[in-house]
């Protein structure tokens, strides 16, 4: 519904070519977090491994309206990340992280454990906490050199609708094919990899054109939640008149 609305208001321009997302995107599954010590194998910098419980919505009535929230907001929970991350604890068992693992503000995740939701990391990074890996039930999704000078609000944007309107809706249905067998959905991976490596998409590679069309975007889903709070505050006034 809301893309039909904001679809009414500003054409999105189509793009200059059709690509695979493996075309454009390094998409890994994020590591066991068993297999690792916290700690990265070149630069020996400590890390954290987020889980489910340290991914969280900044604006959850927005969450709720929406499906997605186009300002990206969800967040990474450091607070959370650091009741699990205790102390570094070195096992000789086992490997250290690979650098190129670490979480950077070009990578958007999505988790797979359960209903898919989509993370900007852009939002998330605090360059005074210790380095952030992507654990297992999130797939990590990186653009490649050859866009790494695009508009990055501009491909999560796109990450983020591709979520909503092509992911979500086979999560449903897969959803309702584990229900029937038994299974609850939030205990299965709903995606791997493989299924989004072959998503196609059309983007235009004019920079300028991706800033232009992100900032209108935001300015008319900006526009859509304030109509929706003033619709919101109209339907209480009237339940307040006609209860007094």
């Amino acid at each position: 519904m809301l893309l039909l609305l904001l679809n009414n208001l500003f054409e999105m321009p189509k793009g200059d070519q059709s690509y695979r997302l493996r075309d454009l995107f390094e998409i890994n599954i994020g590591l066991i977090e068993d297999k690792f010590n916290k700690m990265t194998i070149e630069s020996k910098e400590e890390v954290m491994f987020i889980n489910l419980k340290a991914s969280k919505d900044d604006n959850s009535q927005v969450s709720n309206l929406t499906i997605i929230d186009y300002h990206t907001r969800n967040l990474i929970d450091y607070k959370e990340l650091e009741k699990k991350n205790l102390p570094i604890k070195n096992d000789s068992t086992k490997q250290g992280v690979p650098d190129d693992r670490v979480l950077t503000s070009s990578d958007y995740l999505i988790s797979i454990r359960g209903r898919p939701k989509g993370f900007s990391v852009s939002k998330s990074l605090d360059p005074n906490k210790r380095k952030l890996i992507a654990s297992h039930h999130f797939i990590q999704i990186r653009p490649m050199a050859l866009i790494s000078h695009m508009h990055v609000p501009y491909l999560h944007l796109l990450l983020d609708i591709i979520l909503e309107m092509e992911v979500l809706q086979k999560f449903e249905d897969k959803k309702d094919e584990e229900e029937i067998k038994g299974k609850k959905y939030s205990v299965f991976n709903s995606f791997k990899v493989n299924d989004f490596r072959d998503i196609k998409i059309n983007i235009t590679t004019d920079v300028k054109l991706q800033k232009e069309t992100y900032d209108k975007f935001i300015n008319q889903y900006n526009i859509f939640l304030n109509a929706n709070l003033e619709f919101e505050k109209m339907k209480e006034s009237l339940y307040i008149n006609i209860k007094n």
